[in-house]
């Protein structure tokens, strides 16, 4: 299943067999949120050892300025 996890709405079969609540889109969009940044999300698992969940933020320097709400006038 690990390839599949950011794929929007994907749901582990574990989460379904136990009806936990979500959605599966939570990755899909950190993901998406990370990489418009210049970051990244890895993951790496390995089965009886667990999940590991990078997030990776750019460097400040190098990063994009973003603004929110700012309009051309």
């Amino acid at each position: 299943e690990l390839p599949l996890v950011f794929e929007r709405f994907m749901r582990g079969r574990l989460a379904r067999d136990h009806r936990a609540d979500g959605t599966g889109i939570g990755l899909s969009i950190a993901r998406s949120i990370l990489a418009a940044h210049g970051g990244a999300l890895e993951i790496e698992s390995r089965v009886g050892a667990g999940t590991t969940v990078h997030l990776i933020f750019p460097d400040s320097h190098d990063a994009p300025l973003v603004t929110a709400g700012a309009h051309d006038e």
